[in-house]
């Protein structure tokens, strides 16, 4: 059986006749191909948990795969999905910088005393082509300043210290030095230690007005400026309401006792809330 050996794999009376298996594993020539691997991937019992019954995610995973050089098994084993963005493992990453072809020496070392904070690893990596090398460091006090040193919720930096701040290292390192080789993917050892934040939420516009007219001190005061602007965007919408044929003779007195009050939105408010302006 030659290199090029053709692959076939039938499915529901398809078949992948274009796919070729050779050194590197299976070469999938065409979106067709890619798109039958992942649903039959997705389904087996040795697909990696993040993409198990995924096919899309399988898709994407295999694509990636290919912009970074990795054949479509490897990639699934080296990237992963980490609030909701593809990861390259460390370990991942440091293996495609090696077989770029494009360093010319790499040390990792422990610096500090154990566990103190100036305890940590220190990467230095030079490429080939450049002059100087690239010096990155990661320490207990960068960690502890980060969050992660001892914190309740990051199990991984708790049990294994040492890993994490060598992970931490050289991710830094590496794509400093490499970012055409890494192709801007992230690195799993950032991205799991990442803060969500719920976005999904949009703010109403009352909050955005507190937010935009607090006081620096957080006071609710407004700055004189900020309350000459709202005066004037008022005066022009009650001047242009009264252009349309809306009967407005005048501009409502809004300190007049028992006086509806209206902010710059035409808003109704209640006089006795607690008003941002």
């Amino acid at each position: 059986m030659s290199e090029k050996t053709t692959a076939v794999v039938k499915k529901d009376q398809k078949s992948m006749e274009s796919a070729h298996f050779g050194k590197g594993g299976l070469m999938i020539k065409s979106f067709d191909d890619l798109k039958e691997f992942s649903e039959m991937v997705a389904k087996t019992n040795l697909c990696p948990e993040d993409f198990k019954r995924k096919p899309e995610d399988v898709f994407i995973a295999v694509e990636w795969g290919f912009e970074l050089g990795l054949t479509p098994m490897n990639a699934l084993n080296s990237i992963a999905v980490i609030k909701g963005k593809p990861c390259l493992w460390g370990d991942a990453v440091k293996g495609l910088v090696d077989n770029s072809g494009l360093l010319e020496s790499y040390k990792e070392e422990f610096i500090g005393n154990e566990y103190d904070d100036d305890f940590g690893v220190k990467v230095t990596s030079k490429r080939k082509g450049r002059e100087d090398p690239i010096i990155t460091q990661f320490t207990v006090a960068d960690a502890k300043k980060a969050g992660l040193w001892d914190a309740a919720d990051k199990y991984t930096w708790r049990k294994y210290p040492k890993r994490m701040l060598k992970a931490r290292a050289r991710a830094f390192n590496l794509r400093d030095n490499f970012p055409d080789v890494l192709k801007g993917i992230r690195i799993y050892e950032e991205v799991a230690d990442y803060e969500v934040i719920d976005t999904e939420q949009p703010q109403s516009i009352e909050e955005i007005e507190s937010e935009v007219l607090k006081d620096i001190d957080g006071d609710n005061k407004i700055d004189e400026p900020i309350l000459k602007e709202n005066e004037l965007k008022q005066e022009r919408l009650l001047k242009e309401k009264d252009a349309t044929g809306e009967t407005m003779t005048e501009m409502p007195d809004n300190d007049k006792p028992g006086q509806p009050q209206e902010d710059i939105f035409g808003k109704s408010l209640n006089p006795d809330d607690d008003l941002p302006f």
